[in-house]
Formats: structure tokens, C-alpha cells, sequence
């Protein structure tokens, strides 16, 4: 159980899958790669977490769902038209 955290979290925490043989002293790399599959669930959540495009999306979002701005962007359109 100690060897199966320690790879888990070595992988997690940005530690690269060579290095990781040579710890864990697999012969064969296969036996290493097992641990990327466990890791990949933390690598896609601190993506998810971190990810540049995460604040253009919630911008995106929130400019979306701000009914108040909305209105007010909306009133703005109609009031140029009419004039």
C-alpha cells in the first residue's frame, strides 16, 4: 500500500514515469504505466481547477446569466434603434 501512494502521488505531483521505474526498480516500464491510470483522475481535475481557459469560461458564462446586464444591454439596442 505504501509503494502504490507513493507512485499515485510521485505521478500526481508531476513526477515523470521514468524516474518513477527507477524508484519503484520495475524492470519492465508496463509495471510502472499501471500508475498512470490512477493518476489521470488527479491530472484531470487540477486541470479543470487551474486551466487558463477557466476564467474565459466563466466570464463567458456569467456575462450569459447576468440577467440585470442583459436588460440593460438589451434597453441600450432598443433606444438606438428608435432613434
Amino acid at each position: 500500500m505504501l509503494r502504490h501512494s507513493l507512485a499515485t502521488n510521485f505521478l500526481a505531483n508531476g513526477g515523470d514515469l521514468a524516474t518513477l521505474q527507477r524508484i519503484m526498480r520495475h524492470k519492465n516500464i508496463a509495471t510502472t504505466q499501471k500508475y498512470i491510470h490512477l493518476a489521470m483522475h488527479d491530472v484531470v481535475e487540477k486541470h479543470h481547477q487551474y486551466s487558463p481557459a477557466r476564467d474565459a469560461i466563466r466570464g463567458a458564462q456569467w456575462s450569459f446569466f447576468d440577467n440585470g446586464q442583459l436588460v440593460k444591454e438589451a434597453e441600450e439596442i432598443l433606444k438606438r434603434s428608435s432613434q
